[in-house]
């Protein structure tokens, strides 16, 4: 199979999960990049969807964002095209009937079982190519039919999508569709990226496009197999996923800050064993809101090997930004209290120094400041002052001396360096 892929690599959630599912496919399947196409085995999405048919109902059970209303016919298309009948798909309600909307975990582990029983339905030969044509006024995807109109990717990104900018429609709503071989790399994608559901909140934890088309680019130059490159890219943006799934509130706004600096320091250490010297990753929001989907969220998180960041100092550091530590449930109670005005949520005494000293950490993991780090103690210091001063009791007596066990690791830590005080 030679993948033609000329679908630009930009912000979009469908470009965004097109780069994401090739990235996924070369890691599984292997392959070899010339300056024309990506040629990869003919079996390569069959050995993808089995590789996710081994999770088993984890996949349906992982995976909740739901299908839309209006994705049936789409659904049943792509459906039929695989072979599968469209009543051997669609569960039984629990009142009687057929369901009309399904997770996207049961769409990808159907696609799986196509895999195991009927390989061939997803064997490809020959060109497949993926381009960006007007079509009236849609936006096609792909060049065979039947192409595919999903809630998902056309909701998130209708004014700001694919055709928007290619086809001088700013401020128009462009109606998407996408080939099967598209769909099924998005399927890849959304698989690949899938963080965790909260309420109708959605989080993602993409690699950047741009990230996959540097790959690319260097395997097409240096004539090299490019899975192994993805696969530790993958590996790295998997435990960044762990990472975000275990905040307790992803669907606040603030998360989305902390966890950069939780994957920020949690992944150095990641990128050290391999020989990736800067990891760039985007956290993305989806909202489910009846018939369409919304993006309320998209940050850019850049990890780089830090000249610091190593050994005991982003050991002890990680600590710090774990999701049941006292500084993140300071910061989330601020967040909860004076953005969201959330009622019967009290804030930290300590709070002011808590955002000095996140404000601080983010100066010396962002910016290499180590000026900032000292700065980051002292807050964490004068934090425990605080509530030493309340009495520090219960709750209040945890987070003080926790502040001060911290202030003493990091001391050790940077004597261990040899940056410390002596």
């Amino acid at each position: 199979m030679r993948l033609v892929l000329k679908v630009p690599p930009d912000a979009s959630l469908m470009s965004s999960m097109l780069y994401e599912g090739v990235a996924y496919l070369l890691s599984v399947a292997g392959g070899r990049v010339t300056p024309e196409c990506v040629e990869l085995p003919d079996d390569a999405f069959v050995q993808a969807f089995r590789a996710i048919a081994k999770d088993g109902d984890e996949v349906i059970n992982r995976l909740r964002i739901m299908t839309a209303l209006n994705d049936r016919k789409s659904l049943e298309n792509l459906l039929k095209h695989l072979g599968v009948k469209a009543e051997d798909f669609w569960p039984e309600k629990k009142g009687g009937g057929k369901a009309s909307i399904v997770p996207y975990g049961h769409l990808i582990a159907k696609v799986g079982e196509v895999a195991i029983k009927n390989p061939d339905a997803l064997k490809r030969s020959g060109v497949v190519e993926l381009r960006v044509r007007l079509k009236g006024k849609e936006v096609i995807i792909g060049s065979q039919a039947p192409f595919l109109s999903l809630a998902l990717f056309k909701s998130c990104d209708k004014y700001g999508s694919l055709g928007v900018w290619e086809f001088t429609s700013l401020g128009e709503q462009v109606p998407q569709k996408l080939s099967v071989n598209a769909a099924l790399l998005c399927l890849l994608g959304l698989h690949s990226s899938y963080v965790r559901k909260v309420g109708n909140t959605n989080v993602f934890l993409l690699l950047d496009p741009s990230e996959v088309t540097e790959v690319l680019n260097a395997s097409a130059v240096m004539g090299e197999d490019p899975s192994e490159a993805m696969r530790w890219r993958i590996n790295a943006r998997d435990v960044g996923k762990e990472i975000i799934a275990e905040f307790p509130e992803a669907s606040v706004v603030p998360s989305a800050v902390m966890a950069r600096l939780a994957l920020s320091i949690k992944l150095t250490d990641s990128l050290r064993m391999t020989n990736i010297d800067v990891l760039r990753l985007r956290l993305v929001r989806v909202d489910e809101e009846g018939k369409i989907y919304k993006v309320y969220g998209d940050t850019p998180v850049e990890v780089r090997r830090h000249p610091l960041l190593r050994g005991e100092l982003c050991g002890e550091l990680s600590k710090h930004v774990d999701a049941s530590s006292p500084l993140m449930r300071c910061v989330r109670r601020f967040v909860l209290k004076s953005l969201l005005g959330r009622a019967g949520v009290r804030l930290c005494e300590e709070s002011d120094h808590v955002l000095r000293a996140v404000d601080a950490l983010y100066r010396f993991v962002a910016l290499e400041d180590p000026v900032a780090l000292a700065e980051y103690v002292r807050h964490l210091m004068d934090a425990a002052g605080v509530l030493e001063a309340t009495g520090g009791e219960g709750d209040a007596g945890w987070r003080m001396r926790t502040y001060r066990r911290w202030v003493a690791g990091l001391d050790h830590a940077l004597r261990q360096l040899g940056a410390g005080p002596h």
